[in-house]
């Protein structure tokens, strides 16, 4: 199933999110978006195998095809 979300419903206190702005999910890893997907771009975490920031990876994933980069 292929469900599209405005992202002004996921983010509606956010000023500036475009309404009209649909996004088919939301991805942490850059690897593994697909066209349409909200990356999401965060630091490292206690637990997480890599110290990279997510930014390091918005050109992979926007090559991707991600719709928005979320990020921090």
């Amino acid at each position: 199933m292929n469900r599209r979300m405005r992202l002004i419903e996921l983010l509606p206190d956010v000023a500036c999110v475009p309404s009209d702005l649909e996004i088919s999910g939301l991805v942490q890893d850059s690897r593994v978006v697909a066209p349409g997907d909200a990356f999401v771009a965060i630091g490292p975490t206690l637990n997480s195998p890599s110290s990279a920031h997510g930014l390091n990876f918005v050109a992979q994933a926007k090559a991707a095809g991600a719709s928005t980069i979320l990020f921090e």
